[in-house]
């Protein structure tokens, strides 16, 4: 077995002369029936857990149903496990339509292999095709707990090459892992490295002066942990992993990386990761190091007797299969390009009389000046100009809006006269309702997407005034770094969001908004924080919401 505890992790199955049958079916009719054997084996011995199975192809998901059907035929009092009906019921897929589709045990057909001819073609449906990896990505996540990998092929008998699909590497790395456990992964995988920041070896050092022993980046390249507690009793474990924002979080891969990896996977292997946050550490050293001693000492009560906790080949495990093959956006939470969309600035073209003529109180007299933005025969074409604006760059501030209209006649600051011309355009398209303004920002009158908008380098344009961001694109910001940091603290999460739209954590402005808007999703239930860690909501925490507001979670900075 790979894993200490049978009921965790990937296990292998492996089949013995089976057949694909590549030019008819396209089904493995021996590998569906060791299929069926398992699941009747499971819900005869587990009939508590949750099942579910992912093939590789429509053609072997029709072969596994068909062997159901056929067991059910003599074993009728199994029929209950097979209703669609059940919560979280039984279901068998394939890998392109298994998505949010969770369970505790999956098992995993591959369904290809050895033809009549005793052939193995290099084609896996899906795995092939761009994005393959990711498909196989997704169906290796859905366990909770455990994943059965039932294959009639082996890592050596797959003939890889440079040219040989990311979907199709990643079938090769997790077979080879799946057989041989942690020995496939190479002795260079697994390595004691040095720390990478200076906060690292703070903690560190703190550990070892509570009596306990520590590995620094435990784990392989594509995914470390900063510190992991060695279990005092087992020197080839770990009670817990520490992970401070240094180079290791910076560097870290987004949603799928960071969300899934961390908080589903580790937990569900054992895993408790303890995250320490630089600015409560150094404001809050005491408290933190008090939190962190209680968290050690806890996790090796626990420990005692039994090992709860995989140790980092256990991490491997789930990891090994993706580690580096999948290609996900980095979140460096060090600049811009972590989150959001380069701000687009719509190119406005205004055609216009450079003269116009303006009549006198004295008629039939009359005066030529340089057109002004001001006058009233421009109305129509700035509501216009106004109109294209909002449908391209939507949400816009007003004042920036006028801004924007106004440079169009080289105008460079925007006074009375700018605001009343630029108002009476607003009220042209209102009137019409061909736009929606609300809360001094104006909107498209179709529905839009809301989206984190950057500034880009080089273009002042692009960098917007605190007050001139729309609220709902702070908060968009504010659920997606939630999401991807998995655990952020109150002043942690200001500071970033800050960075996002180019400010800096000195600003005062931005932060004042940025916690208003916080607060605001603290009590609406979209967020929660509970001991300084700030993350999205569920259902089950509507209770917990009213206790969010009466803490002061920013009383370190504010």
């Amino acid at each position: 077995a790979l894993a200490r505890n049978e009921n965790l992790g990937v296990k292998l199955h492996f089949v013995e002369n089976a057949i694909y049958d590549r030019g008819g079916s396209r089904k493995n009719v021996l590998e569906a029936e060791a299929v069926t054997n398992l699941i009747f084996e499971h819900f005869s011995a587990n009939s508590k857990k949750t099942l579910g199975v992912v093939t590789f192809s429509i053609a072997q998901m029709e072969a596994i149903e068909e062997a159901i059907e056929r067991r059910l035929d003599k074993n009728p009092d199994f029929e209950n496990f097979f209703k669609e009906d059940r919560l979280e019921g039984f279901f068998v897929k394939n890998l392109e339509n298994v998505q949010g589709d969770e369970r505790d045990v999956m098992i995993f057909s591959v369904g290809y292999g050895r033809d009549f001819k005793n052939r193995i073609l290099m084609n896996f449906g899906p795995l092939n095709k761009p994005g393959g990896e990711r498909r196989l990505n997704v169906a290796v996540t859905r366990a909770r707990e455990k994943l059965i990998l039932v294959t009639s092929i082996r890592a050596s008998d797959l003939k890889l090459s440079d040219s040989s699909p990311k979907g199709v590497l990643a079938l090769y790395q997790y077979l080879e892992y799946a057989e041989r456990g942690p020995k496939a992964m190479g002795a260079d995988h697994l390595q004691i490295n040095a720390f990478d920041s200076r906060i690292e070896k703070v903690v560190a050092s703190e550990i070892e002066d509570m009596g306990y022993h520590v590995n620094p980046q435990v784990g392989f390249s594509g995914y470390k942990i900063d510190i992991g507690v060695i279990d005092p009793k087992d020197p080839d474990g770990f009670i817990l992993g520490v992970e401070c924002d240094g180079n290791t979080y910076r560097s870290s891969y987004s949603a799928r990386d960071r969300d899934r990896l961390r908080e589903q996977i580790l937990n569900q292997l054992g895993w408790t990761i303890h995250r320490i946050w630089s600015p409560s550490w150094v404001l809050r050293k005491e408290s933190e190091l008090k939190r962190l001693r209680e968290t050690i000492q806890k996790r090796f009560e626990n420990n005692s007797g039994t090992s709860k906790i995989s140790d980092i080949n256990k991490l491997k495990e789930s990891t090994s299969c993706f580690s580096e093959k999948v290609e996900v956006k980095k979140i460096k939470f060090s600049g811009i390009e972590k989150i959001g969309i380069p701000y687009k600035i719509h190119l406005l073209e205004a055609s216009y009389e450079p003269t116009v003529i303006i009549r006198t109180s004295n008629y039939p007299y009359s005066l030529i000046k340089k057109n002004a933005f001001h006058f009233d025969c421009n109305r129509n074409l700035q509501s216009r100009l106004l109109e294209e604006l909002v449908d391209n760059e939507g949400p816009i501030h007003f004042d920036y809006a006028a801004k924007r209209l106004a440079l169009l006649w080289n105008v460079r600051r925007s006074g009375p006269k700018i605001i009343s011309a630029v108002t009476e355009a607003l009220d042209l398209l209102l009137d019409d309702e061909k736009i929606i303004f609300k809360e001094n920002f104006l909107w498209p009158k179709k529905p839009i997407d809301i989206v984190v908008r950057v500034p880009v380098p080089d273009n002042p344009l692009t960098k917007r005034k605190p007050e001139h961001i729309p609220s709902e694109e702070i908060e968009k910001a504010i659920k997606l770094v939630v999401q991807y940091a998995i655990g952020i603290s109150p002043e942690s999460l200001v500071i970033e969001i800050s960075k996002i739209f180019g400010f800096n954590s000195k600003t005062e402005k931005i932060k004042m908004i940025i916690t208003r808007i916080y607060r605001e999703m603290l009590s609406s239930g979209t967020i929660c924080c509970k001991k300084n860690v700030v993350t999205l909501s569920n259902a089950s925490d509507q209770e917990k919401y009213s206790d969010n507001l009466s803490n002061n979670h920013f009383t370190s900075w504010k």
